[in-house]
């Protein structure tokens, strides 16, 4: 009755509820995370070049030797560091570790930008899977298990590495896995799908997975080419990651690399003319592409600058070598020389025998 009342002055009231109500709608909207930051480091570092008849997205690591961007990186791995992530909905799970992992692969390439051979030169790194190939830890580790991101409330005793991240998205307490995740991490390397130029966000997630897989299996570089009207080549990772990411237990289809899992994938999110020929080949022949390791960018000057050779190490490697050829040589000699021995004493004993 009040809010009719001409001495009452309601609207004043009705604003304000108004305004309370749009205020809360808003904060609820509100994504959880903020990848602001890395963001714009991805916006800043990454670049394009035609490769082919496809363009392909790679990224400048010597960018990240300024000062300001060094900064950047650590604010990124403190944020990641000090998450938490044990009541995510499934679209902040996606986002979070999405971009967990592709940061994580730029960070160790970060750390590492050089390598060095057996005589001690130190040159910049080729492949994100030559870090500590060359150096004491490598002996036990490869780059995938090597240690180097903690996260809040996951495991607060051990670091994890990118094979865990994989083994986190995979095993999440969420039902139904999204085969479309894959296309979204960025391992380093030129087989791996391209480091985007924008990061993950919760509230975007499912448009930018289209948006991934999309452009990933539309590169024929990396992504699906088809060879001739019945078979298709494709990328290594759908073959590596079937079990884990399409849930394919089996091949199903005749060749070893075919399965039906892989084929609707393919059928689903691939290009037009992918679409068109396995609905005239429901069961096309699959080969993979050779898997290339090269780096996915540029990382001479953050090289230059760093210089993290370990010389002594390479000194130890270069003589553990020659000990080794040494040891071949002196074995194959060896060899030859009792064979020797053998032809001769035979040649005595038949000498014995006819006198």
């Amino acid at each position: 009755f009040w809010l009719f009342n001409k001495k009452t002055s309601w609207m004043p009231w009705l604003s304000s509820l108004l305004l309370l109500t749009l205020c809360t709608v808003s904060l609820a909207q509100e994504p959880l995370l903020n990848f602001s930051v890395w963001d714009g480091l991805l916006k800043e570092c990454t670049y394009t070049k035609a490769t082919g008849d496809t363009v392909q997205r790679f990224f400048n690591y010597s960018l990240l030797a300024l000062p300001d961007n060094i900064v950047r990186m650590q604010e990124v791995e403190g944020m990641l560091s000090s998450t938490d992530v044990s009541n995510f909905s499934y679209e902040q799970h996606l986002a979070f570790w999405i971009n967990a992992y592709n940061f994580l692969a730029v960070k160790i390439v970060v750390d590492n930008p050089c390598a060095v051979d057996a005589f001690g030169s130190c040159r910049p790194l080729k492949s994100i899977t030559e870090v500590g190939a060359q150096q004491p830890s490598g002996i036990t580790h490869r780059v995938w298990k090597t240690k180097y991101l903690s996260v809040a409330s996951y495991d607060k005793e051990e670091l994890i590495s990118m094979d865990d991240i994989i083994r986190i998205i995979t095993e999440s307490k969420f039902e139904k896995l999204d085969p479309r995740i894959y296309s979204c991490l960025a391992c380093a390397t030129l087989s791996c799908p391209d480091i985007k130029n924008y990061a993950y966000t919760e509230d975007q997630i499912y448009s930018q997975m289209d948006r991934s897989v999309s452009e990933w299996l539309a590169d024929e570089e990396k992504g699906i080419q088809i060879v001739a009207a019945d078979s298709l080549l494709i990328s290594p990772l759908l073959e590596t990651y079937k079990t884990e990411i399409l849930n394919i237990s089996y091949p199903r289809c005749f060749d070893a690399y075919n399965g039906e899992e892989v084929v609707a994938f393919l059928s689903k999110h691939g290009p037009e003319e992918v679409k068109e020929l396995i609905n005239k080949v429901p069961c096309p022949n699959l080969w993979t592409f050779a898997y290339d390791n090269r780096l996915n960018g540029d990382i001479t000057h953050l090289c230059e600058a760093n210089r993290t050779c370990c010389p002594l190490w390479a000194i130890i490697t270069a003589v553990m070598s020659v000990l080794a050829l040494v040891t071949v040589v002196l074995a194959f000699v060896g060899k030859k020389v009792m064979d020797k021995r053998k032809q001769d004493q035979v040649v005595d004993k038949d000498r014995l025998l006819v006198n």
